[in-house]
């Protein structure tokens, strides 16, 4: 079997259709040739329901558990895969309907294959984040110095990838369980055990933007507190040395403090850690690769967050 695509599912209602059609209708490719393991969350709506009208497929398995989040429903299915390739498919975005014979076509035998995706907002405003990279095999330096050295961070969301399954168990990678913003230590554990990637310059995936409810649509101290338990676990990566890496970890920290969350409190609560988080800062601001305006950014941070929020409320 080539292929094992993960659908993580929660609370989706009938929008998880789209994402299972799109799986059941891959084109120039055979059923035995994939599986789809579609893994219900604990959803306390139909998303459950919407899943079980699929239960005739052939490929697919239908697994539901108690709510456990993201991390843990991706690396459950990580458990259960069975093809060379796992892919990962949000329960409310989609694959093209030549995805996976594309995939098929370019895999090789290679660790990490990496696509672009489209950026849905309607059916008439979607765009494609390229990131100027023509098809084929990259160094692991160079390809993240052509992506995160150019502040292009959209290289990091797990669902643009096909990863070798072997190459995954053996490197003992998972998702970090109970954090938010899960995909970047993921993605540096990637690359900090592979030293090629293969790039395919063709988007394969859609990627549903702006949808209420999503655990992006609001901003947390559970998304503040994911982000510094992902930069402890990266600290313990080779990888972390690398100046592209901490480009994208200084970011990283520049985002929260520009973030409008939910409460004011959780606002304070995260200003309060980022003036801890000083000595992390003055690392990013001195050995990152320079890009003026991160560098001016990480230099306000280091101030004072508030100083860079309300330079942001200003724009």
């Amino acid at each position: 079997m080539k292929f094992s695509i993960i659908i993580a599912c929660y609370n989706l209602g009938g929008l998880v259709c789209r994402a299972l059609e799109s799986c059941i209708h891959q084109e120039s490719i055979s059923l035995d040739e994939y599986e789809i393991i579609a893994i219900n969350d604990g959803s306390t709506d139909n998303t459950l329901a919407f899943i079980n009208k699929y239960s005739y497929q052939p490929n697919l398995r239908i697994i539901d558990k108690p709510n456990a989040g993201l991390s843990d429903t991706r690396n459950m299915g990580l458990s259960l895969a069975k093809g060379d390739y796992v892919l990962f498919l949000d329960g409310d975005d989609w694959y093209t309907q030549d995805a996976l014979a594309c995939l098929k076509e370019n895999c090789g035998n290679y660790d990490v294959v990496v696509f672009p995706m489209y950026y849905y907002y309607s059916e008439d405003d979607y765009k494609t984040n390229l990131v100027g990279l023509h098809k084929g095999v990259y160094s692991r330096n160079t390809f993240l110095h052509a992506t995160l050295g150019r502040r292009q961070f959209c290289i990091i969301p797990a669902q643009k990838k096909a990863y070798k399954r072997t190459f995954l168990k053996k490197n003992n990678i998972q998702f970090i369980n109970n954090i938010i913003h899960e995909d970047n230590p993921f993605f540096l554990d990637v690359m900090n055990a592979t030293d090629k990637v293969f790039y395919i310059d063709k988007p394969l995936y859609y990627y549903l933007q702006k949808r209420e409810g999503s655990i992006t649509a609001c901003h947390t101290l559970k998304n503040f507190y994911g982000v510094i338990s992902g930069l402890e676990h990266i600290d313990t990566l080779m990888i972390e040395n690398n100046p592209d890496v901490r480009l994208l970890n200084g970011n990283m920290l520049v985002f929260q403090a520009t973030q409008n969350y939910k409460y004011k409190e959780d606002a304070k609560i995260a200003f309060r850690q980022l003036r801890k988080e000083r000595k992390r800062i003055i690392k990013y601001l001195f050995t990152s690769t320079f890009d003026l305006a991160s560098f001016i950014r990480l230099l306000v941070l280091f101030v004072d967050p508030f100083f860079l929020k309300l330079i942001y409320k200003k724009k």
